[in-house]
């Protein structure tokens, strides 16, 4: 019997310890379980072949490393990137040298373990091969081996799912970086547990981040040149790429980007500026269909709105680069309307996490006080006061007029209606509200 400790994933066990089998993309292939020990599907150039790597190393048998596939993933092109590595290695900034694929940076592993893995593991090739030319392959190589494998798995992270969907969530962030960091933490704690077509989540569904100040920023973890090189070939690259899509094709030809454009100059007012990015009679039969699919450009008291929908979002890897590139595509329209910026609206319709990436997310558990400082609400303000046994709140705008009224008998009933009629306020401004009630409950009427 043979006892092997994994990270949790997206894979099968067999019976012959000494050969992994990756395969590609949405590739299956079926084989016996006497010729492989281990068997799972690469995606990624990065997360994907980092786990296999890990995985691999830890079972201290796997000699045989064989690739299967018909179609490499475009755009990222982990295939390819894998053939790259054992033949070239990485650079000092951990890339794989030759990958030419969406950031093939193994930034979660070390130079040693990259070379170990290199020297120890011969890859079998088998990209474009038959099943039963593979089963041959394998039998030639290694033969049929029916030895007992126990799985146990390493919890280096372990956070349970929530117990139910969650539907609708607003988050307000300062800015692109504070986005991510938000989405991603909420997606961890209150992400339900659900098995999509690439493997188990955890999706929150319809999640909106409203981002403030929505200039293009470094995250801590990417460098410059890979958000730069993101928004440089597939955000804004209007050529089509050898693979599906890429968002610059879509947005520049497909959506006409620069006939929204014209649209906004002539017309300011205009709620016509619309890019469609998802084609109907082509996205649904694709392997890889676009996740980002509308856009749109609102400009109000001299200021551009950007509203942007995702069908799908991995808040974990992908949000980054997608917030970069959505943060230089409305800081370019500001300067082609000699406009100012106003804030970015992301709504994801499925914001989920792969649960075989969560070991990677470092999660503060322990939340402590931060300095604050006063936001004015979009909404306006409150007061609150008692007259005649009653609760009186009274709503203001901005500029100082009345907005509404509301007179109530008791503090629970004043933070029903203030829940039902008063929505959108900043959640620190409804603690507030609460706050305020409860002084004046205590007090003598």
């Amino acid at each position: 019997m043979i006892i092997w400790k994994l990270e949790r994933g997206n894979y099968s066990i067999g019976h012959n310890p000494y050969v992994a089998v990756v395969e590609i993309g949405d590739y299956e292939i079926d084989l016996p379980k006497t010729l492989y020990g281990i068997k799972g599907k690469l995606f990624t150039p990065n997360v994907g072949i980092e786990k296999i790597i890990r995985n691999v190393l830890r079972t201290g048998t796997i000699k045989y490393l064989v690739v299967t596939g018909d179609k490499d993933v475009p755009y990222f092109y982990p295939y390819q990137a894998l053939k790259a590595l054992f033949e070239n290695g990485v650079d000092n900034e951990m890339r794989i040298i030759g990958a030419r694929g969406f950031n093939p940076v193994l930034k979660n592993l070390s130079k040693r373990e990259i070379e170990k893995f290199r020297q120890k593991i011969k890859l079998i090739d088998c990209f474009g091969k038959e099943p039963n030319e593979i089963m041959k392959i394998l039998r030639e190589i290694v033969g049929d081996v029916n030895e007992k494998i126990v799985l146990e798995h390493i919890e280096k992270f372990e956070l349970q799912p929530f117990p139910s969907v969650v539907n609708g969530v607003l988050i307000r962030a300062k800015n692109i970086v504070d986005a991510w960091k938000l989405a991603t933490r909420h997606v961890a704690l209150y992400g339900f547990k659900h098995i999509s077509e690439r493997g188990p989540t955890r999706e929150i569904l319809n999640m909106v981040v409203i981002i403030e100040d929505p200039k293009p920023m470094i995250f801590p973890h990417i460098l410059r040149e890979e958000l730069e090189k993101y928004f440089r070939e597939s955000f804004f690259n209007p050529l089509k790429r050898v693979g599906e899509y890429t968002y610059g094709e879509r947005l520049l030809v497909y959506a006409h980007f620069e006939d929204v454009i014209k649209k906004l100059k002539n017309s300011p007012g205009t709620r016509r500026a619309v890019l469609v990015l998802w084609n109907p009679s082509t996205d649904t039969k694709i392997l890889s269909p676009p996740c980002m699919c509308y856009v749109q450009f609102l400009v109000r008291d001299n200021k551009l709105f950007t509203t942007v929908i995702f069908r799908s979002h991995d808040v974990l890897n992908a949000y980054p680069f997608n917030l970069y590139g959505i943060a230089k595509l409305h800081e370019k329209v500001c300067k082609e309307l000699g406009v100012n910026s106003g804030h970015i609206v992301i709504h994801s319709i499925s914001a989920h996490i792969y649960e075989d990436t969560l070991s990677m997310l470092q999660l503060n558990q322990v939340i402590r006080d931060e300095k604050w400082k006063f936001t004015h609400d979009q909404l306006g303000y409150i007061t609150i006061f008692k007259k005649n046994n009653k609760i009186i709140a009274e709503h203001y705008s901005p500029d100082n007029r009345i907005v509404q009224v509301f007179e109530c008998s008791s503090g629970d009933n004043l933070e029903h209606m203030i829940a039902r009629y008063l929505q959108g306020l900043r959640p620190e401004h409804y603690i507030w509200i609460g706050r305020e009630i409860g002084k004046l409950e205590k007090e003598k009427c």
